[in-house]
């Protein structure tokens, strides 16, 4: 038999064969037909007990031909499967990569000073993006790097520049240089995604509301807010 096997099907017409025996051939052909399928390469001296297993080993024999014939094919479609799932895996743990961009931080926006008119509310969720922290967990990414991927979201760019009013994209560009310029005075590195975009804002506004202009940094020491 195949290798692992450990059973073989028996057929009722193999009745006819075992009827023309006497019971000591009969007990002498079961005990050669279990040696046969256990692999033990019996062997027949006796003219009549061979014939009589011919159809017996001729049907074991298709029988075996079917059972490796499914093995393969289960093989097969299990290494298929299996490399399907691995390409879903690679594909499912780039996405999380890609959705968990940005390194270590302090919360800016966080300042007894902040209040609720200081929350800026974007129509099209600004906050929305490809890289957000699932749950808001705190992965933290360097803030040149955060500058990098806001530009890249041409979404959220475009969402910011309509509800901020500004010029162009450019502008933007320059806001968010000037923005890491305030983060570098306050010592902060890097930040959660989430809290580089929601403070980027707030900071925009108040940055807005004192007549900020683009490209312009106080040489006083930094606001923190």
């Amino acid at each position: 038999m195949a290798e692992n096997k450990k059973s073989f099907v028996a057929y009722a017409e193999w009745l006819e064969s075992f009827e023309m025996l006497e019971d000591e051939e009969a007990g002498k052909l079961i005990k050669h037909l279990l040696r046969y399928v256990n692999d033990l390469k019996p062997e027949l001296d006796d003219r009549l007990l061979k014939i009589a297993f011919q159809p017996i080993k001729q049907q074991l024999k298709r029988d075996l031909n079917k059972y490796e014939e499914v093995s393969k094919k289960r093989a097969e479609a299990g290494k298929k499967g299996g490399l399907k799932t691995q390409a879903k895996a690679k594909k499912a743990i780039a996405k999380s990569v890609k959705q968990n961009q940005p390194n270590q931080a302090d919360n800016d926006n966080d300042n007894e000073d902040d209040n609720e008119d200081d929350n800026v509310n974007v129509n099209d969720n600004d906050n929305d993006n490809g890289i957000s922290s699932p749950n808001g967990e705190g992965v933290y990414y360097n803030i040149d790097r955060l500058k990098n991927e806001y530009l890249k979201n041409q979404k959220l760019c475009k969402s910011v520049v309509e509800n901020q009013k500004l010029k162009s994209l450019h502008q933007l560009s320059e806001l968010l240089t000037d923005f890491n310029k305030h983060l570098d005075q306050l010592g902060t590195a890097s930040k959660t995604w989430q809290d580089y975009t929601s403070h980027f804002l707030n900071w925009m506004k108040k940055r807005s509301n004192n007549a900020y202009s683009p490209g312009a940094v106080s040489s006083t020491a930094p606001e923190r807010f």
